[in-house]
């Protein structure tokens, strides 16, 4: 039988796996924004400059982008991994740590906690445990870095500028630290 809830151990057994978990989403999110960028962005500064705005409507525009990232959003992790394989630009080493990575993503959604149960009961297991899940995050978190990497040319394509992108991600995280502060 485990001791106490309050083992620090244990909170950090289970803060690690919320990071990694947290991690895998921010991946699928990079994902999704790849298709965003390459499905949805790219057609439409292509019909843009054909139609040389004439026929550009901003709110339409607003609305089409929103119910596109809506559909992202809804799709499995899987379907979205299917779909960047098929549209973007990543060499073969790339699309197969995005392949093991949503395999690793849905073993820790579905079965880890299963799984593990009897390294859970003991703390050297729990230490394997943190250790474990401190290097599925590290792992997606450099995946996340390396899909931005390879999607950065698409958005120099598209206009993007890398350095408002990042500010424009800072001032909304701050906006989402202080609302969570006054909770």
């Amino acid at each position: 039988m485990i001791d106490n809830d309050d083992d620090p151990q244990i909170v950090e057994a289970f803060a690690r796996f919320g990071r990694a978990i947290y991690m895998a989403n921010v991946v699928e999110m990079s994902l999704a924004q790849t298709l965003l960028q390459v499905e949805f962005l790219t057609p439409a500064r292509e019909k843009f400059i054909k139609e040389k705005g004439k026929n550009f409507d901003p709110k339409t525009f607003a609305a089409e982008f929103d119910a596109f990232m809506e559909k992202q959003s809804k799709k499995t992790k899987g379907t979205l991994n299917l779909r960047v394989s098929q549209r973007a630009e990543f060499d073969e080493a790339l699309r197969k740590r995005i392949s093991d990575v949503t395999l690793r993503r849905n073993f820790l959604a579905h079965d880890y906690w299963r799984s593990t149960a009897e390294k859970f009961m003991t703390k050297a297991g729990r230490d394997e445990m943190i250790e474990e899940l401190s290097k599925d995050a590290d792992t997606f978190e450099q995946l996340d870095k390396d899909v931005r990497t390879a999607t950065k040319p698409v958005r120099e394509k598209l206009g993007i500028n890398e350095k408002a992108l990042d500010a424009r991600v800072e001032q909304n995280l701050g906006k989402l630290l202080l609302q969570l502060k006054l909770k």
